[in-house]
């Protein structure tokens, strides 16, 4: 199972991140076939496994998240950076998203009502911190474990909009789209089923090249 999926900054190769295995590695996107680039073992801090995989629309520089803690990973290699601590015991981050002017978005779910937020990373490479108020997308934790809050989220580099795939709880989904500047919330579509989803979009200095 997928827990963190994105495509590189040509929007031709989609990485993926397996929770359960902590397998990182491509995903053909036309026959779904994964393909190992490396097995990350645990996140020596945080939850003990990984909750989602990013991929900076700018620079192809990759992050995994564990809980409170963000680390950068090699495309390449899979080899993990320094841990980057977004507080202690304050966050629990289930879906991160980058646009491109390469700020990071983050998902909360350590408290009801659940939050997104923008990611400050000046104190890279050891802390960090998520930028407050952050905005509500109207998704509550269904469980009292973060841990099952799965869900999906990223970036249409092409026009800015955040987009979300939510668990509600009782194996259903809400998606929408949410204006990063005012917090405002489309609701697109509800079903069953609980998604982790990205975005094939490219940066218009990506597309120049």
């Amino acid at each position: 199972q997928m827990w963190g999926i994105d495509f590189d900054p040509s929007a031709t190769t989609l990485y993926g991140l397996n929770q359960g295995g902590s397998g990182f590695g491509t995903i053909n996107t036309t026959t779904g076939a994964f393909t190992q680039i490396a097995n990350t073992g645990p996140p020596i801090t945080g939850s003990g496994f990984w909750t989602d995989l990013v991929v900076d629309p700018v620079s192809g520089q990759g992050y995994v998240s564990s809980s409170s803690h963000i680390y950068p990973i090699n495309l390449t290699t899979g080899a993990l950076g320094t841990s980057i601590q977004l507080g202690v015991g304050n966050s629990y981050i289930t879906d991160m998203a980058i646009d491109c002017s390469r700020t990071m978005y983050a998902y909360d779910a350590k408290n009801s009502p659940d939050h997104v937020y923008k990611v400050d990373l000046s104190g890279h490479p050891s802390t960090g911190h998520l930028v407050t108020p952050g905005f509500d997308p109207g998704f509550n934790a269904p469980t009292s474990s973060p841990t099952d809050d799965g869900m999906g989220m990223d970036i249409n580099n092409e026009d800015g909009s955040l987009y979300i795939w939510g668990n509600t709880g009782g194996g259903n989904f809400k998606y929408e789209r949410m204006d990063t500047t005012t917090g405002a919330v489309t609701p697109l579509d509800t079903g069953t089923g609980v998604y982790e989803g990205t975005v094939q979009s490219q940066c218009a200095a990506a597309r120049s090249i």
